[in-house]
Protein backbone atom coordinates (compact mmCIF):
# COMPACT_ATOMS: atom_id res chain seq x y z
CA UNK A 1 0.00 0.00 0.00
CA UNK A 2 2.85 2.05 1.06
CA UNK A 3 4.24 1.68 -2.44
CA UNK A 4 1.32 2.25 -4.13
CA UNK A 5 1.15 5.44 -2.32
CA UNK A 6 4.31 6.38 -3.55
CA UNK A 7 4.37 5.50 -6.79
CA UNK A 8 1.42 7.55 -7.43
CA UNK A 9 2.62 10.30 -5.30
CA UNK A 10 6.00 10.24 -7.88
CA UNK A 11 3.48 10.53 -10.77
CA UNK A 12 1.68 13.39 -9.86
CA UNK A 13 5.35 15.23 -9.40
CA UNK A 14 5.89 14.12 -13.06
CA UNK A 15 2.98 15.65 -13.97
CA UNK A 16 3.78 18.88 -12.88
CA UNK A 17 7.39 18.48 -14.23
CA UNK A 18 6.04 17.14 -17.85
CA UNK A 19 2.80 19.17 -17.77
CA UNK A 20 3.76 21.97 -16.25
CA UNK A 21 0.40 22.89 -13.94
CA UNK A 22 -1.54 23.48 -16.70
CA UNK A 23 -5.47 23.09 -15.97
CA UNK A 24 -7.13 20.96 -18.55
CA UNK A 25 -10.68 22.53 -17.72
CA UNK A 26 -12.26 19.29 -16.79
CA UNK A 27 -12.88 17.77 -13.25
CA UNK A 28 -11.54 14.10 -12.91
CA UNK A 29 -10.90 11.29 -9.80
CA UNK A 30 -7.66 11.17 -9.07
CA UNK A 31 -7.86 7.46 -10.50
CA UNK A 32 -9.09 9.14 -13.96
CA UNK A 33 -6.15 11.44 -13.57
CA UNK A 34 -3.46 9.42 -12.63
CA UNK A 35 -4.67 7.18 -15.97
CA UNK A 36 -5.44 9.84 -18.05
CA UNK A 37 -1.14 10.46 -17.18
CA UNK A 38 0.55 7.73 -17.58
CA UNK A 39 -0.94 6.76 -20.62
CA UNK A 40 -0.88 10.61 -22.71
CA UNK A 41 1.32 12.99 -20.94
CA UNK A 42 4.24 11.18 -19.11
CA UNK A 43 4.16 8.83 -22.31
CA UNK A 44 5.49 5.22 -20.80
CA UNK A 45 2.41 2.75 -19.61
CA UNK A 46 2.20 2.29 -15.59
CA UNK A 47 2.91 -1.04 -16.03
CA UNK A 48 5.49 -0.59 -18.31
CA UNK A 49 8.22 0.56 -15.25
CA UNK A 50 6.74 -0.90 -12.14
CA UNK A 51 6.10 -4.44 -14.35
CA UNK A 52 9.44 -4.90 -16.22
CA UNK A 53 12.57 -6.84 -14.93
CA UNK A 54 14.69 -3.57 -14.79
CA UNK A 55 11.97 -1.79 -12.66
CA UNK A 56 11.81 -5.21 -10.46
CA UNK A 57 15.75 -4.80 -9.69
CA UNK A 58 15.72 -1.17 -8.95
CA UNK A 59 16.49 -0.64 -5.05
CA UNK A 60 14.05 1.78 -4.83
CA UNK A 61 11.28 3.71 -6.22
CA UNK A 62 13.32 6.28 -6.95
CA UNK A 63 15.51 4.76 -8.89
CA UNK A 64 12.31 3.10 -10.94
CA UNK A 65 11.59 6.95 -11.57
CA UNK A 66 14.53 7.78 -12.92
CA UNK A 67 14.61 5.25 -14.99
CA UNK A 68 11.29 5.66 -16.47
CA UNK A 69 11.88 9.51 -16.63
CA UNK A 70 14.93 8.46 -19.46
CA UNK A 71 12.36 8.24 -22.08
CA UNK A 72 10.47 11.68 -21.57
CA UNK A 73 12.22 14.01 -24.15
CA UNK A 74 14.59 16.29 -22.89
CA UNK A 75 15.45 14.32 -18.99
CA UNK A 76 17.82 12.25 -20.62
CA UNK A 77 19.42 8.67 -19.39
CA UNK A 78 19.27 7.71 -15.71
CA UNK A 79 23.48 7.98 -16.05
CA UNK A 80 25.74 7.55 -18.61
CA UNK A 81 26.17 3.80 -19.88
CA UNK A 82 29.51 2.88 -21.39
CA UNK A 83 30.96 0.22 -23.28
CA UNK A 84 31.22 -3.44 -21.14
CA UNK A 85 34.83 -2.47 -21.85
CA UNK A 86 35.11 -0.04 -19.03
CA UNK A 87 33.76 -2.38 -16.24
CA UNK A 88 36.47 -2.36 -13.90
CA UNK A 89 39.79 -0.91 -12.36
CA UNK A 90 42.40 1.73 -14.58
CA UNK A 91 44.31 4.12 -14.06
CA UNK A 92 43.57 7.92 -15.80
CA UNK A 93 46.38 9.98 -16.40
CA UNK A 94 44.51 13.06 -17.11
CA UNK A 95 46.97 15.88 -18.98
CA UNK A 96 44.72 19.46 -18.26
CA UNK A 97 45.88 22.04 -20.24
CA UNK A 98 45.17 25.77 -19.14
CA UNK A 99 43.19 28.47 -19.87
CA UNK A 100 46.07 30.73 -20.47
CA UNK A 101 48.26 29.04 -23.41
CA UNK A 102 51.05 30.49 -21.88
CA UNK A 103 51.14 28.08 -19.00
CA UNK A 104 52.40 24.57 -18.95
CA UNK A 105 49.84 21.71 -19.26
CA UNK A 106 49.37 19.54 -15.71
CA UNK A 107 49.71 16.23 -15.60
CA UNK A 108 47.89 13.77 -12.67
CA UNK A 109 47.10 10.15 -12.26
CA UNK A 110 44.63 8.38 -9.98
CA UNK A 111 42.52 5.65 -9.62
CA UNK A 112 39.31 4.97 -11.25
CA UNK A 113 36.29 2.31 -11.74
CA UNK A 114 33.43 1.51 -13.16
CA UNK A 115 30.81 -0.70 -11.97
CA UNK A 116 27.91 -3.04 -13.74
CA UNK A 117 24.18 -1.88 -12.83
CA UNK A 118 21.33 -3.61 -14.30
CA UNK A 119 21.35 -1.13 -17.43
CA UNK A 120 24.44 -1.50 -17.79
CA UNK A 121 28.49 -0.43 -16.65
CA UNK A 122 28.43 3.20 -15.02
CA UNK A 123 31.27 5.50 -13.61
CA UNK A 124 31.67 5.03 -10.14
CA UNK A 125 31.49 8.62 -9.06
CA UNK A 126 31.90 9.08 -5.65
CA UNK A 127 35.66 7.35 -6.20
CA UNK A 128 36.85 8.68 -9.31
CA UNK A 129 36.42 12.46 -8.32
CA UNK A 130 37.42 11.70 -4.88
CA UNK A 131 40.41 10.55 -6.20
CA UNK A 132 40.56 13.57 -9.03
CA UNK A 133 40.66 16.25 -6.36
CA UNK A 134 43.38 14.25 -4.45
CA UNK A 135 45.21 14.09 -6.92
CA UNK A 136 44.98 17.29 -8.12
CA UNK A 137 45.99 18.65 -4.38
CA UNK A 138 48.56 16.03 -4.25
CA UNK A 139 47.26 15.37 -0.75
CA UNK A 140 45.48 11.43 -0.70
CA UNK A 141 43.65 12.97 2.82
CA UNK A 142 42.20 15.94 0.97
CA UNK A 143 39.24 14.41 0.85
CA UNK A 144 37.76 13.46 4.26
CA UNK A 145 34.18 12.51 2.97
CA UNK A 146 32.23 11.62 -0.14
CA UNK A 147 28.49 10.61 -0.96
CA UNK A 148 27.24 9.14 -3.87
CA UNK A 149 24.85 6.37 -4.83
CA UNK A 150 24.68 4.33 -7.64
CA UNK A 151 21.28 3.85 -7.04
CA UNK A 152 21.09 7.84 -7.16
CA UNK A 153 24.09 8.62 -9.65
CA UNK A 154 22.93 12.55 -10.67
CA UNK A 155 24.48 13.84 -6.98
CA UNK A 156 27.89 14.30 -4.83
CA UNK A 157 28.76 15.90 -2.60
CA UNK A 158 32.64 15.61 -1.15
CA UNK A 159 33.47 17.44 2.29
CA UNK A 160 37.34 18.49 1.98
CA UNK A 161 39.57 18.57 5.20
CA UNK A 162 39.57 22.16 5.58
CA UNK A 163 35.88 21.95 6.63
CA UNK A 164 34.26 22.99 2.86
CA UNK A 165 31.71 20.96 1.33
CA UNK A 166 31.32 21.08 -2.55
CA UNK A 167 28.11 19.50 -4.30
CA UNK A 168 27.62 18.46 -7.52
CA UNK A 169 24.31 17.64 -9.29
CA UNK A 170 24.02 16.54 -13.08
CA UNK A 171 20.64 18.52 -14.22
CA UNK A 172 20.80 17.55 -17.45
CA UNK A 173 22.43 14.79 -19.62
CA UNK A 174 22.64 13.12 -23.28
CA UNK A 175 25.33 10.02 -24.31
CA UNK A 176 25.87 9.13 -28.22
CA UNK A 177 27.32 5.32 -28.17
CA UNK A 178 28.38 4.68 -31.73
CA UNK A 179 29.58 1.14 -32.81
CA UNK A 180 29.30 -2.07 -30.70
CA UNK A 181 29.11 -1.36 -26.84
CA UNK A 182 30.35 -5.11 -26.18
CA UNK A 183 33.00 -4.92 -28.91
CA UNK A 184 36.91 -4.09 -27.74
CA UNK A 185 37.86 -1.79 -30.51
CA UNK A 186 34.49 -1.16 -32.46
CA UNK A 187 32.43 1.76 -30.30
CA UNK A 188 32.95 5.80 -29.94
CA UNK A 189 31.22 7.20 -26.64
CA UNK A 190 30.28 10.80 -26.59
CA UNK A 191 28.08 12.82 -23.61
CA UNK A 192 27.25 16.23 -22.39
CA UNK A 193 26.05 16.75 -19.08
CA UNK A 194 25.54 20.28 -17.01
CA UNK A 195 26.36 20.28 -13.70
CA UNK A 196 25.34 22.82 -10.77
CA UNK A 197 27.90 23.40 -8.69
CA UNK A 198 27.57 24.20 -4.82
CA UNK A 199 30.52 25.24 -3.05
CA UNK A 200 30.05 25.80 0.73
CA UNK A 201 33.06 27.37 2.77
CA UNK A 202 33.91 27.74 5.74
CA UNK A 203 31.24 30.50 6.58
CA UNK A 204 28.12 27.93 5.66
CA UNK A 205 27.14 29.88 2.60
CA UNK A 206 26.70 28.44 -0.94
CA UNK A 207 28.54 29.79 -3.95
CA UNK A 208 26.67 28.47 -7.15
CA UNK A 209 28.27 27.76 -10.64
CA UNK A 210 26.93 26.11 -13.43
CA UNK A 211 29.75 23.53 -15.52
CA UNK A 212 28.84 22.31 -18.77
CA UNK A 213 31.26 18.96 -19.18
CA UNK A 214 31.64 17.26 -23.00
CA UNK A 215 33.79 13.98 -23.16
CA UNK A 216 34.50 11.57 -26.47
CA UNK A 217 36.26 8.32 -25.82
CA UNK A 218 37.05 5.71 -28.14
CA UNK A 219 39.84 2.67 -27.84
CA UNK A 220 43.25 2.64 -27.50
CA UNK A 221 45.76 1.17 -29.32
CA UNK A 222 45.59 -2.01 -27.71
CA UNK A 223 43.09 -3.82 -25.29
CA UNK A 224 44.26 -2.11 -21.93
CA UNK A 225 43.84 1.25 -22.67
CA UNK A 226 41.02 3.65 -23.72
CA UNK A 227 41.68 7.16 -24.84
CA UNK A 228 39.41 10.11 -24.23
CA UNK A 229 39.57 14.05 -24.62
CA UNK A 230 37.28 16.67 -22.32
CA UNK A 231 36.01 20.07 -22.38
CA UNK A 232 34.85 21.91 -19.26
CA UNK A 233 32.78 25.12 -19.36
CA UNK A 234 32.76 27.25 -16.50
CA UNK A 235 29.36 28.68 -17.14
CA UNK A 236 30.00 31.30 -14.73
CA UNK A 237 29.84 32.02 -10.80
CA UNK A 238 25.99 32.53 -10.08
CA UNK A 239 27.60 34.11 -6.52
CA UNK A 240 26.25 34.10 -3.30
CA UNK A 241 22.17 33.40 -3.51
CA UNK A 242 22.01 36.07 -0.52
CA UNK A 243 23.06 38.73 -1.86
CA UNK A 244 22.55 41.29 -4.22
CA UNK A 245 26.01 41.57 -5.48
CA UNK A 246 26.46 40.89 -9.78
CA UNK A 247 28.15 37.26 -10.39
CA UNK A 248 31.33 37.20 -11.59
CA UNK A 249 31.44 38.66 -15.32
CA UNK A 250 29.52 42.35 -14.31
CA UNK A 251 26.08 43.44 -14.84
CA UNK A 252 26.17 41.74 -18.62
CA UNK A 253 26.43 38.36 -16.69
CA UNK A 254 29.36 35.74 -15.64
CA UNK A 255 31.77 34.91 -18.41
CA UNK A 256 32.15 31.22 -19.51
CA UNK A 257 35.79 29.81 -19.72
CA UNK A 258 36.94 25.99 -20.98
CA UNK A 259 39.50 23.87 -19.43
CA UNK A 260 40.41 20.94 -21.68
CA UNK A 261 41.93 17.29 -21.00
CA UNK A 262 43.31 14.81 -22.70
CA UNK A 263 42.75 11.53 -21.14
CA UNK A 264 44.38 8.14 -21.73
CA UNK A 265 43.17 5.01 -19.35
CA UNK A 266 44.91 1.73 -18.52
CA UNK A 267 43.76 -1.24 -16.92
CA UNK A 268 44.69 -2.22 -13.99
CA UNK A 269 41.52 -5.16 -12.88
Amino acid sequence: MYRMLAIEGSILLLSLLVGGGRSYGTSVSRRGYLRQLTASVVGVSFGGWIGTEDSMAAESVGEAIRQSMSNVPGYGQADIVYPDYFEGKWKLVRTQFPINAQDEPRIYDYEVRFVRKEFGVVADRGFNEANRYMAVNNDSSFVRQKSWEVSNPNVLTLSFRDGTTKEMKVTRRSTELSGNASSLNDWGLSSSEFLRVSDVGNNGIPIISTIHILSKWKPGPDQNTIEGIELEYDEGNLGDPMSFASPQGGPGGPQKSKLKSRLQMTRLS
